[in-house]
């Protein structure tokens, strides 16, 4: 997963938004921030790296399995997942 420009992470945001398996969904929100959690220098510059950072800090506890969700009120499920991301992309934009 490269996360070399602006508009490459969009489009991985993008696509984590409109996969509509949920199985999938998880495994690609939890890669992305994977990546971005192991990913030792800036992404792209200070201030995308920290917006990236804290959306994987937040995915941290989109959960999948909504019996599994239930266990912890931190927990949540894909429509705040989704709104997460799109905030997150909303802040990207705005410094292009």
């Amino acid at each position: 997963m490269k996360l070399n420009t602006v508009e490459n992470i969009i489009e991985i945001l993008n696509n984590i938004v409109s996969e509509e398996d949920i199985n999938k969904k998880d495994k690609l929100a939890y890669d992305f921030a994977d990546t971005v959690l192991d990913t030792e220098e800036d992404i792209v510059s200070e201030e995308v790296d920290q917006i990236l950072c804290d959306l994987a800090m937040e995915i941290n506890y989109f959960v999948a399995n909504e019996t599994h969700r239930k266990q912890d009120s931190y927990y949540y499920g894909p429509e705040k997942l989704d709104s997460n991301i799109e905030e997150a992309v909303k802040k990207l934009r705005s410094i292009k």
